[in-house]
């Protein structure tokens, strides 16, 4: 749980913080880790900002075995979430509200922590921020707080404490779990001395298609590389895959912990960046790269689980989904909030030209087995009539995301479906864009918003998404997709790809 009550005596203080964040046996387990390995000079602690940046400070670890009775986080900026992802400019809307210029507190998250794969020197860990709770005062300056306040609590504005919150409630509605993997699309571009002009005139090694032998093995010394290097941190890789445009691969890991997931899955980018770069490569994640090519998607596979059992697979469910009743409320729910999830899932211009008719990308909102025009495709196995089906994918996520944000929001839009018994609309194995306006509106079959601008307005005004993120965090986000979408608007498409091209 990360909602603590702590009293602000010295002696309460100094225990909390030895129970919460010191004495802690992760913690402990790495400090004689860091002691243990001579090689490393630096850990790095990692966070995602709201415009998808995975941002860092690094601690010498020397300095850190020196301090290690005390040091239990790094200090950053309370503006660290109000920056556009291509330029550190604040966005002022995107400021905590009242509060003027602070600190906040990454505090690591230590079993996230994971070594560098090519420089034994690094380390890593993923870090969720507190603040110091505000102390309310009236007119002569007195305190007007009648309980004795916290010593620390999560910051309202950190995506990842905004996912641990909803880990929280969904296992306070129903003792439930998620877990789930992304699938990690990609091009790997050539890099010349000098970027084209023009996406479209990048140097391409092949012209390969989907699940082309060929393509493997041109590209295997990059990417036996990348999945090297990924074992090495802990993330086990389950396929490996020549997607359809040229130079452009696929990833997948096995499911695990939603948050787990969240981690491996900015692991990925790190490492196939990093490794791309050292092997002569552009990697890119971005929605869209070549006008006649597949887009990179990051299409979400996920799945509820209770007393350690999956609770999605059901063959008796008269609907014929092979998925249970529970797992229909909470695919209904996260159909009824597509909208206002767009807003979160596709977050920038480029995002929209991906999301097309035809294109497999789930533009329609509605759901079916195997149907990869649909918003939430059911993915079926040849046990399916035995045993049910085991998971549900999101189609339309994309690497612009936070995934950790985009995930809450998920949790909680499949909440609102469990709790508020949402009807579930019929699912379709038919390409919604083949059917009749008529036949959509019997399937009850909508489409997602047409631009970022609209698919924000969606999510402002989603009561039950403001209520359940934050109303700060929501308006840190939006105001910051905002200010990112008006820098882009006088850019031409070729334009925006070029800019986004090494930033996703």
């Amino acid at each position: 749980m990360i909602n603590n009550t702590i009293d602000s005596s010295e002696d309460v203080d100094n225990a909390f913080l030895k129970t919460r964040f010191l004495d802690i046996p992760q913690r402990l387990e790495v400090l004689k880790k860091i002691e243990n390995d001579k090689r490393l000079k630096f850990i790095r602690v990692c966070w995602v900002d709201v415009a998808n940046k995975i941002r860092c400070k690094s601690v010498n670890t020397r300095w850190l075995l020196e301090h290690r009775d005390n040091f239990f986080n790094v200090t950053v900026t309370n503006a660290c979430m109000s920056f556009k992802a291509f330029e550190d400019a604040i966005v002022q809307e995107a400021l905590p509200p009242n509060s003027g210029f602070g600190e906040v507190f990454l505090v690591p998250d230590w079993d996230s922590f994971t070594r560098h794969p090519s420089n034994p020197a690094y380390a890593q860990m993923f870090g969720s921020f507190y603040t110091v709770p505000k102390v309310e005062t009236n007119a002569q300056g007195q305190s007007t707080t009648t309980h004795q306040r916290p010593l620390l609590a999560p910051w309202n504005l950190c995506p990842r404490n905004a996912l641990k919150s909803a880990i929280d409630r969904l296992f306070a509605n129903g003792q439930f779990t998620a877990k789930g993997s992304f699938e990690e699309e990609f091009y790997l571009i050539p890099r010349e001395k000098n970027l084209q002009p023009t996406v479209n005139d990048l140097v391409w090694r092949d012209n390969s298609t989907f699940a082309s032998c060929y393509s493997l093995d041109v590209y295997s010394d990059v990417l036996e590389k990348i999945t090297d290097a990924l074992e090495l941190q802990g993330v086990p890789v389950e396929q490996l895959i020549k997607e359809s445009g040229p130079g452009q691969f696929e990833i997948t890991v096995p499911y695990t912990d939603i948050l787990i997931a969240c981690d491996r899955h900015e692991i990925i980018r790190q490492t196939v960046h990093s490794v791309a770069y050292e092997c002569g490569f552009i990697a890119s994640f971005i929605p869209r790269i070549y006008d006649n090519a597949a887009g990179n998607g990051c299409h979400a596979h996920l799945s509820l689980w209770k007393d350690g059992k999956n609770i999605i697979p059901d063959v008796s469910n008269p609907n014929q989904s092979g998925i249970s009743n529970v797992g229909c409320k909470f695919i209904a729910g996260v159909i009824g909030h597509a909208k206002a999830l767009t807003g979160l899932f596709n977050t920038t211009k480029n995002s929209f030209t991906r999301l097309k008719p035809n294109c497999w990308s789930g533009s329609n909102i509605t759901w079916g087995l195997d149907n990869k025009e649909a918003f939430i495709r059911v993915p079926t196995s040849p046990m399916s009539a035995i045993k049910g089906n085991t998971n549900f994918e999101i189609k339309t996520l994309d690497h612009t995301a936070n995934v950790y944000l985009a995930m809450a929001a998920v949790i909680h839009s499949g909440l609102d479906g469990i709790v508020n018994d949402v009807p579930i609309p019929l699912h379709t194995s038919l390409n919604p864009c083949t059917l009749s306006q008529e036949e959509r509106t019997k399937l009850g079959i909508d489409v997602l918003p047409s631009n970022l601008i609209t698919a924000l307005e969606y999510l402002k005004k989603d009561q039950e998404l403001v209520k359940n993120l934050g109303e700060d965090l929501v308006r840190a986000y939006t105001s910051v997709k905002l200010a990112e979408d008006k820098c882009l608007s006088s850019l031409t498409d070729e334009e925006i790809k070029l800019k986004l091209l090494e930033l996703y």
